[in-house]
């Protein structure tokens, strides 16, 4: 695992200097960054934070943590069109039963149906994808299931979505 900082930051010509000291290649203007945390990172950090610049810490892990680990943590993934019907009572009423549902909170919904999209997703080398407006479900190849998703325990909901 590896913690890397994203930085957005519109550099002058001074900045971009200092930044090319701690091997760091930016242009003038607005420019992004990514570093790995470390000495050189905190070294920096007092410049970052002098300058005002914008900075974002995530996680990288590699498979060996993701096979070890015990607790997946799911944020979110692009978005991909909506469900259909395309508005939220129509998609919510075919999708789900909502005997239980609050429409304020949306806990409650229980999955009856397969989501109905428009068309065949286009995977290409993004394998993952939410619907608009539904966060809480993600679509994956079934490639991508079976080599990270299946081993952790996570069934899926096997039908197709209809189109």
């Amino acid at each position: 695992m590896k913690i890397i900082h994203v930085i957005y930051h519109d550099c002058n010509n001074e900045q971009v200097r200092i930044l090319a000291s701690f091997g760091i290649k930016v242009e003038t203007g607005m420019d992004r960054f990514d570093m790995e945390d470390g000495e050189t990172f905190r070294q920096l950090e007092e410049h970052l934070d002098k300058w005002g610049a914008h900075k974002y810490a995530g996680t990288l892990y590699d498979k060996k943590d993701i096979v070890g680990s015990s607790l997946l943590v799911y944020l979110s993934v692009r978005e991909n069109g909506y469900p259909q019907p395309e508005d939220v009572a129509g998609f919510t009423s075919l999708t789900y039963n909502t005997d239980d549902y609050c429409p304020d909170c949306g806990i409650g919904a229980v999955k009856k149906e397969p989501f109905r999209i428009k068309r065949e997703p286009k995977w290409g080398t993004k394998k993952i994808f939410e619907l608009t407006w539904v966060l809480d479900e993600v679509f994956v190849e079934k490639e991508l299931y079976e080599t990270y998703f299946k081993g952790l325990g996570l069934e899926p909901f096997t039908s197709k979505p209809a189109i």
